[in-house]
């Protein structure tokens, strides 16, 4: 268990709660050259109101070898702002390509509850599947493409 994940069982009330949110473009990730970003504020549409709830989308591109990482994290920032901490409510990883060690299968965190699924999945399979355990209603002009698709615009 990791102080940075909420217990499962918070983890999962949270979760049922009805969201929406409003997302931006991707944006070059300060910590990596070849991660991208999507991060925008979830709120609670229906229940008791919960502030601080953040949905994060990192991809990492492939560098030297085939493969890439998606990860879709829903967070809850608790706190006063220089003591703000960041904890992970529910959180959707897969990479393809070689896979060196065991927490590299793709993989799903439930607070801290920790589960593997059976297979990889694509892009559209995650965020559907996020959006879908996190009761999360996406809005707004700005869809969220998948970064791993190049496309000429006309």
């Amino acid at each position: 268990m990791s102080q940075y994940d909420v217990p499962e069982n918070d983890a999962r009330e949270i979760m049922l709660l009805p969201k929406e949110g409003e997302p931006t473009d991707w944006i070059a990730n300060d910590g990596s050259e070849n991660v991208i970003s999507i991060a925008f504020p979830a709120v609670v549409t229906k229940g008791p109101p919960l502030s601080g709830l953040k949905v994060v989308f990192d991809y990492k591109y492939p560098h030297d070898i085939p493969g890439e990482r998606i990860r879709a994290t829903l967070f809850q920032e608790t706190g006063k702002k220089r003591q703000r901490m960041r904890q992970r409510v529910y959180q959707i990883e897969v990479r393809s390509g070689k896979i060196s060690s065991a927490h590299q299968l793709p993989h799903e965190h439930i607070g801290t509850l920790r589960l593997n699924f059976d297979k990889v999945l694509n892009f559209s399979e995650c965020l559907d599947l996020f959006c879908e355990r996190c009761n999360l209603t996406i809005y707004g002009d700005q869809e969220i493409l998948d970064p791993g698709k190049f496309e000429l615009l006309p």
